[in-house]
């Protein structure tokens, strides 16, 4: 028999091995920290009101957010499924948290509801992932769609004042700190532990890693599956509510370009984009970057702008990177 050509062996071996190619999550996780030190230094230097009480508590409340729904973001990617949507379904929840609260309905009914209502999103972007085997992407493309007009459509495309004390209670601080932030940290704990230390944390490796190979050994993956996007769209959910308590209103335009923010952070704190890799520290420094870099930007006087050339190549580039190390062939070898 022969032998099949050198070059055609190599690129056989290195795309069938790319565990090797992935990077140690340590080196990752000591990068990011570098990083942060290195940008919030610079901003002490060039921006006076960086360090001041009044920007760190505003920081914290915007950024509390984005930390919530990218814990739910980084399960839903670890299994192999992103969640596009998450931005929009934190508006369409507070929207239907005011909705509840105008019709009459308690107070925490009407945040129940609004938890409720991310989770229903997030359980039908998993029922036509599952039922249909329609990519991820391309269903919670849909959703980012239909819960953005579901959004203006029940709201009548009016933002709604909130004064229910219950309801707002995330514009209160504990112990000096904002509620939002101390809520983000208790959801950090709670989805570490369940992410490295439960079945139901661990299956998400698995299922990234090697779907085949988790139906072979009889994971009932796509009731997981539709699990994971039920949590994303349910932390998404837990967002709006803080989102629009924070604020006092329900707005449908609520929270646009998030999920851009989100899968950023998610991707530079190392959650593969094709899953099977990643942790929530990472995912927290991811956020912590991003949210200091948009933060020092929008202090310098850039605008939205400015902040949106910044994001795409920040989510660029940590897919350039994976895709370069999973692959570990180039252009040229791939066409031979």
């Amino acid at each position: 028999m022969t032998a099949p050509p050198a070059e055609h062996t190599e690129a056989t071996r290195t795309r069938s091995s790319p565990k090797r190619a992935k990077s140690d999550p340590t080196r990752r996780i000591y990068a990011l920290l570098v990083f942060i030190v290195l940008e919030m230094s610079i901003f002490a230097l060039f921006v006076p009101d960086f360090w001041t009480q009044r920007n760190l508590v505003s920081t914290g409340r915007l950024n509390a957010v984005v930390a919530i729904v990218a814990i739910g973001v980084t399960f839903g990617l670890i299994s192999g499924a992103i969640d596009i949507s998450v931005g929009a379904v934190i508006a369409l929840s507070g929207v239907v948290g005011g909705q509840l609260l105008g019709h009459g309905f308690p107070a925490p009914l009407a945040a129940l509801g609004t938890v409720a209502a991310g989770t229903l999103a997030g359980l039908t972007n998993g029922f036509f992932v599952t039922r249909f085997r329609v990519h991820p992407l391309i269903v919670t493309i849909g959703m980012l769609s239909v819960a953005r007009g579901l959004a203006f459509v029940l709201a009548d495309g009016r933002s709604v004042i909130i004064s229910d004390d219950f309801f707002n209670v995330f514009q209160s601080k504990w112990f000096g700190v904002p509620l939002p932030v101390l809520l983000a940290a208790v959801a950090f704990l709670v989805g570490h532990y369940v992410l490295a230390w439960t079945h139901f944390g661990r299956y998400t490796y698995a299922m990234g890693g090697n779907d085949v190979a988790a139906r072979a050994v009889a994971l009932p993956v796509d009731r997981l599956r539709t699990y994971y996007l039920g949590l994303s769209g349910g932390l998404a959910g837990l967002g709006g509510w803080v989102l629009a308590s924070a604020v006092g209103a329900s707005v449908p335009s609520a929270a646009r370009g998030t999920e851009l923010v989100v899968i950023t952070a998610v991707l530079l704190g190392g959650v593969g984009f094709s899953g099977g890799s990643g942790n929530l520290l990472g995912t927290f420094l991811g956020v912590v970057l991003i949210g200091t870099m948009v933060n020092g930007m929008a202090l310098q006087g850039l605008g939205p702008s400015h902040r949106l050339i910044v994001l795409g190549l920040a989510l660029i580039l940590p897919l350039a990177l994976e895709a370069r190390k999973l692959e570990g062939f180039s252009w040229r070898t791939s066409a031979t």
